[in-house]
């Protein structure tokens, strides 16, 4: 049985500014299937939105990279119903986790 992991925004873009660290190597266990992972399309579009407004990426290559991450994981909807985390953006972390 694989491990489950949600990758949060900074953990995927920490995989795309270096491929030295480990959030790289991280998300590489999930690209060649050693470990699972899960995300939610909230967590997509956030990652997306942070490559195009903070990192400058176009629009088509922040997509392209969200859509890279979206075929490696497994999909949840989420309902938003947790509200645990003193940073709400967060929430949807916990939510996605099985």
């Amino acid at each position: 049985m694989h491990e489950v992991v949600v990758f949060d925004t900074n953990v995927l873009i920490s995989a795309i500014l270096s491929s030295r660290g480990p959030p790289f190597h991280c998300v590489s266990l999930a690209k060649t299937g050693i470990v699972r992972s899960v995300t939610c399309r909230e967590i997509l579009d956030e990652f997306a939105d942070k490559l195009f407004v903070k990192l400058g990426y176009s629009q088509a290559e922040a997509r392209a990279a969200a859509d890279e991450i979206e075929k490696l994981s497994g999909i949840v909807a989420i309902t938003h119903a947790v509200k645990v985390v003193a940073d709400p953006d967060d929430d949807k972390i916990l939510e996605c986790a099985p």
